[in-house]
């Protein structure tokens, strides 16, 4: 993360990168046979707070 991001909720500045474990995972709603990919998040390290929601390949979905 760039150094700059700030927490909005608490103004902290360190974050961790998490991921959802076993089937958590995402693939688009308009293909029967897409991929599926991993959620990672970005959590505030000193309030909980998820700065962000992504996979790592969003082409892979389409």
């Amino acid at each position: 993360m760039d150094k700059k991001d700030v927490c909005k909720h608490c103004g902290g500045n360190s974050f961790v990168e998490t991921k959802h474990g076993n089937e958590a995972v995402v693939h688009s709603i308009n293909r029967l046979n897409s991929r599926k990919e991993t959620l990672y998040h970005m959590i505030c390290v000193d309030c909980g707070t998820v700065k962000r929601s992504y996979v790592k390949n969003a082409k892979r979905l389409l």
